[in-house]
Order: C-alpha cells, then structure tokens, then sequence
C-alpha cells in the first residue's frame, strides 16, 4: 500500500496525485515495514543474503532509504496518518523533506486514532469519533482525487 505509491510516485512522474496511508515506515527498510534494528540485524541473512554487523545493517539500510529518494517526488500527495503510528515521527520528517524540496502534500493527522482506522470494521470498541474520522478521510480523499483529475472529454453520441 503507502510504502509502494511512495516507491512509484518517487520513480515516476505521471500521477497527478498520490493518497498515502499511515505508511509502514519511512526510515530504516521500508520495503519490510520495520524500524528495529535488533530485528533486521537477526534477519539480515534473510533479507541481505549475509549476516551484517550494526554498522554494515545501517549503510545497507541508508542505500535504501526512501528520504534520500524524495527529492525525485514531483505528485501531489495528500499524507494521512495518527500520531499512534509507530513510524508517525519518520512521516512527520518525510513531510518536512518534501516541504524542503517544494513538493505540495497535504497533511491530514488524526490525533488519537489507530493506524488502519480507515478501513476497520466497527467492533463496539472503537474510539470516540472514529466514524467521524473514518468518513472525514475519506471524503478528502475523493476530494483530491477530484481536484486532480480532470473530467473525461464527453463522447461523441454515435
């Protein structure tokens, strides 16, 4: 989901905007979701093909990353997210990143809520607000998708 449209939106130009949802993470290995250390290190073999030490897991890890990548981001991106993400702090320097480098992204934060809050079935335990939430993110959504696509020409009646 979020990792891949920021792989794509950062080696491609041709999308007019880009929806991106609590991505997993932005430092470290995206392509794996992850930030800890300690845990890549012990899957270093798996992922890398050999065992690395610290120092070698972060340089492999830094060749990677997808902040040294933004500066090739040209999409509009609309960027949601709740500051109970684990990864909310790497977003909030993704974003300062592509401020820096003109990219336009709007923010839409969600204090309080779970990441996936989006798309999570009601469970009668849901924080307060959720489905107003739920349905303010999506109503902006459609919004920049509208904003952002043009209308298709109107068809000649044969």
């Amino acid at each position: 989901g979020a990792t891949t449209t920021v792989v794509a939106i950062e080696r491609s130009n041709i999308f007019r905007v880009a929806v991106v949802i609590s991505p997993a993470v932005f430092s470290a290995m995206p392509e794996y979701g992850y930030a800890g250390i300690t845990r890549l290190q012990s899957m270093a073999q798996q992922l890398f093909g050999r065992e690395l030490p610290r120092r070698g897991l972060v340089r492999e890890l830094a060749r990677r990353e997808m902040l040294r990548n933004a500066h090739r981001i040209t999409t509009p991106l609309l960027f949601i997210t709740t500051d109970t993400d684990p990864s909310y702090r790497d977003q909030k320097l993704f974003l300062r990143v592509l401020a820096a480098n003109n990219v336009p992204a709007q923010l839409l934060d969600f204090p309080g809520m779970f990441p996936g809050f989006m798309t999570a079935v009601d469970n009668g335990r849901r924080p307060l607000g959720w489905h107003e939430y739920r349905d303010t993110a999506w109503k902006q959504i459609f919004d920049a998708l509208e904003e952002h696509m043009p209308e298709p020409p109107e068809e000649d009646e044969p």
